[in-house]
């Protein structure tokens, strides 16, 4: 997760502004029934989605303090469709 925080000082160290965040899941949790999936897959899906999109928000946050800007989180409409094989994309 170093490599996040190295990543957003290269923009400070580069003179440039971190002025938005776009963020949204990186791992859609394909072929992934809820009665089958091993934990750990699971785990990997929820780390994924959740655990790196913090990890990122907050070193961005870090930037945007004090000078302003936005952060956004795209969402996801799977819920609608209850897609039998995505439960857990659908859960982050």
């Amino acid at each position: 997760m170093e490599d996040v925080d190295a990543a957003f000082e290269q923009i400070v160290q580069s003179g440039h502004e971190l002025h938005a965040l776009v963020l949204n899941a990186a791992d859609l949790g394909i072929n992934m029934p809820a009665l089958t999936t091993d934990i750990n897959d699971w785990m990997r899906v929820i780390n994924t989605n959740l655990g790196w999109n913090f990890k990122i928000t907050q070193s961005a946050a870090r930037l945007i303090t004090g000078q302003g800007g936005s952060i956004v989180f795209v969402s996801s409409n799977y819920i609608s469709a209850a897609l039998i094989r995505r439960r857990s994309v659908i859960s982050s």
